[in-house]
C-alpha cells in the first residue's frame, strides 16, 4: 500500500547510462534543469533577477513570485487575473507579450553571460549521455541543447542531416601557439596511425594508442618524443586536446528539420528527431516559412537573436503561458509545434525526463507520453524530494514503469575515460 511515505533507492547517473546501454530505443526529454547543469544559469530566479535590473516594476510581483518557485509562466498568469473586468479584450494579450519579450531579452543576456561556462572540463564526457538516444525532445526555449547535439553530430552524413551551424561558438578549440602546433601535428600524426615504437632500456616496446588511457598515453607520448626538446607543459596541453576530440568522436544522428536555403527552413520529414515542444528563442516565423537562425560565429548569432526578438515582421516560435491547455491551442496554430507535439506521442521504449519539475502547465505533454508506446520512463530526482516526485510522476503517468534517478549524482566531467 502506498502512504507517500516509502522509501525509494534512486539509481546513480553511472547506473542509469548503464541501464540505457540495454534499453532500446531510448529518449530524452529535457526541462531547465539541464541548463543548470551544465553551467548555464537559465532557471527561472536567474532570468527574473535580470528582468528586475531592465525594469524595476517587476519588484512589486516578486513575493508572489517566491512563493511560485519564480515561475515566469504562472507569473503571467497572475498578472492575467489581476485585471480589471472592463479591459480584459487588450491587457491580457499585453502582458503576456509584454512578458513573454522581457523574458526572452533577459534569458538571452543570461546566454551571452553564460554560454562561455558551457565548454569547460567538467562537461566533456556530457556525449555518454547523449549518444544514448534515439530522439531528444526539449521544453528549453534556449539553443543549447541545438549547439550541443550539433557538435558531437555525424560529419559523414552532412546532406542528409542538417543539424549544422559551422565553427559553432560553443566548441572553439583552444589556441595554441607556434611550437604547439608543430607538436601538435606530430602528435596527431602517431595518434593517427595508433601505435608507437619505443626504446625502453634498450628493448623496443609496441603502444597501442588506440586502447591505453590518458595518463599512459601522454607518458608514452613524451618518451617517444624525449628527444625533440619539447617542454612537458606544451606536450601535456597538446594531448589533453587531442584527447578531447577523440572524446568527442562519439557521432549522433541528430536531424532538426530544417532544409531548403542555407538549411534553415523547416519542412516536415520523417528524419527529424530533435523537437522544441514550445518552440525556441532560434526559431521564428516569418509569414507562412518557419526558419532557425544560423550564424557562423558568436557575435552573429547574438546579433541574430537579438533582432528577430525585436523584429515587427517575425515572430519567435516561443510557447510561454501558465495554462497547459492554452498551450495546446498554440501548439496546433504551429506546423512546427504540433510536429514536434505529435511525434512525442508516437515514441516507445523508455523515456529519460531529466531537469523537469512535471509542472501542471505541461499536463498537454504528459497526456502525449501516455499516448506513446513509452513503457519505462527514468526521471531526475534527489533524496530530499524523492517521496514527493514519485507520487507526482504516478499521478502524471499511472501506467508506466517509473524509476527515478538521483540528479545529484549526474557528472559529465572526463575522469577516467579512455
Amino acid at each position: 500500500m502506498d502512504n507517500g511515505k516509502q522509501k525509494v533507492r534512486l539509481l546513480t547517473y553511472s547506473e542509469l547510462l548503464e541501464k540505457l546501454s540495454t534499453d532500446s530505443p531510448s529518449h530524452l526529454l529535457l526541462g531547465n534543469g539541464f541548463n543548470n547543469s551544465l553551467g548555464v544559469k537559465t532557471n527561472y530566479s536567474e532570468i527574473f533577477a535580470q528582468m528586475k535590473r531592465t525594469y524595476s516594476g517587476y519588484e512589486q510581483v516578486e513575493s508572489y513570485l517566491k512563493g511560485e518557485y519564480f515561475d515566469i509562466e504562472k507569473l503571467i498568469g497572475y498578472l492575467k487575473g489581476q485585471i480589471n473586468h472592463d479591459n480584459e479584450d487588450f491587457l491580457p494579450s499585453y502582458i503576456e507579450r509584454k512578458v513573454k519579450l522581457d523574458f526572452m531579452n533577459a534569458t538571452n543576456e543570461i546566454i551571452q553571460e553564460s554560454i562561455k561556462n558551457v565548454y569547460q572540463d567538467n562537461n566533456e564526457s556530457i556525449h555518454l549521455l547523449l549518444k544514448n538516444f534515439t530522439n531528444y525532445f526539449t521544453l528549453n526555449y534556449d539553443p543549447f541543447l541545438y549547439l550541443l547535439l550539433m557538435k558531437f553530430k555525424k560529419d559523414d552524413e552532412i546532406k542528409n542531416e542538417v543539424l549544422t551551424i559551422q565553427n559553432t561558438f560553443l566548441f572553439q578549440e583552444e589556441d595554441l601557439n607556434q611550437a604547439q602546433n608543430n607538436i601538435y601535428k606530430k602528435i596527431k600524426q602517431a595518434k593517427t596511425n595508433g601505435k608507437l615504437t619505443i626504446n625502453v632500456n634498450n628493448n623496443n616496446k609496441t603502444v597501442d594508442l588506440k586502447s591505453v588511457k590518458k595518463t599512459q598515453f601522454v607518458l608514452s607520448v613524451k618518451t617517444y618524443f624525449q628527444d625533440e626538446a619539447w617542454k612537458g607543459k606544451d606536450i601535456e596541453k597538446v594531448c589533453n586536446q587531442i584527447w578531447k576530440e577523440e572524446a568527442k568522436q562519439s557521432k549522433l544522428k541528430v536531424d532538426d528539420g530544417f532544409r531548403g536555403e542555407q538549411l534553415k527552413l523547416y519542412q516536415e520529414t520523417e528524419e527529424q528527431n530533435l523537437y522544441f515542444l514550445h518552440g525556441a528563442f532560434h526559431i521564428v516565423k516569418n509569414k507562412t516559412d518557419i526558419q532557425k537562425i544560423i550564424a557562423k560565429q558568436n557575435k552573429s548569432f547574438i546579433q541574430k537573436l537579438e533582432k528577430a526578438i525585436h523584429s515587427e515582421s517575425k515572430d519567435i516560435v516561443c510557447i510561454l503561458t501558465n495554462n497547459s491547455e492554452e498551450k495546446k491551442v498554440q501548439i496546433e496554430e504551429n506546423k512546427y509545434l504540433e510536429k514536434c507535439f505529435d511525434a512525442l506521442s508516437k515514441i516507445d521504449g523508455a523515456l529519460v525526463i531529466l531537469g523537469s519539475s512535471l509542472a501542471e502547465n505541461d499536463n498537454h505533454i504528459f497526456e502525449q507520453i501516455n499516448k506513446s508506446f513509452i513503457s519505462k520512463v527514468y526521471i531526475s530526482s534527489c533524496e530530499e524530494t524523492h517521496t514527493k516526485d514519485l507520487n507526482r510522476a504516478k499521478d502524471v503517468f499511472p501506467k508506466k514503469k517509473i524509476i527515478l534517478f538521483d540528479y545529484k549524482t549526474i557528472s559529465y566531467r572526463e575522469e577516467n575515460q579512455k
